[in-house]
């Protein structure tokens, strides 16, 4: 229930709820080979700040490693010197496609999720940013359509579901701008080449 209370918190879901949430993932095998929901580093009683990556999927061949550097780097240069736990689970498009439907009322794939940590009422916030969903099978699509590598693309969708969690928005014109033009100039110091767009 630990785990389950912290979701509850993150997403203003009831605990029940989610706790019924996650028993459907399991039996549905929603949650891959592991059985435990991406959501939360945390254990109970262990708070380590740490970036912790978990991939869902065994469709594509991926590099965890590679992520969390890429997560840590983007803290880093963001300031966040204390670096607060941030989760990061790959996942396939089906997966994604549910907390899509559940979370923003899209029955669709996306490429990326973030979910904030958010205070509860008390004001209390547990030392985490929060969880980054990433879909390593719309990353590969993408990747192919602006023809670059896959690890670009990946890095790409770490950065922008980061600066989410950080408190950047793409919702608005503006913000938007702002947001698009950061992670170009993250994408290009952490990998150390020019990026060719604007994604």
């Amino acid at each position: 229930m630990h785990e389950v209370r912290l979701w509850a918190r993150a997403y203003g879901r009831n605990a029940i709820a989610i706790e019924r949430e996650v028993s459907t993932h399991r039996e549905t095998n929603l949650l891959g080979d592991t059985g435990r929901c991406p959501f939360g580093a945390f254990e109970r009683g262990v708070r380590p700040m740490e970036v912790s990556v978990i991939n869902l999927q065994h469709k594509i061949a991926v590099e965890p490693n590679f992520i969390r550097e890429v997560v840590r780097d983007v803290l880093s240069l963001e300031g966040q010197r204390n670096s607060p736990d941030v989760s990061i689970a790959l996942v396939d498009n089906a997966y994604i496609r549910v907390l899509n439907r559940e979370y923003r009322g899209a029955d669709q794939a996306t490429d990326v999720l973030a979910f904030p940590m958010e205070p509860d009422r008390d004001g209390f916030a547990e030392p985490a940013l929060g969880d980054v969903v990433i879909s390593v099978e719309r990353a590969r699509e993408q990747a192919r359509q602006f023809r670059h590598p896959l690890r670009r693309e990946l890095a790409l969708l770490a950065i922008h579901g980061v600066l989410h969690l950080l408190g950047y928005e793409d919702e608005t014109e503006a913000g938007a701008a702002a947001m698009w033009s950061r992670q170009k100039m993250l994408l290009e110091k952490i990998l150390g080449v020019r990026a060719r767009d604007a994604r």
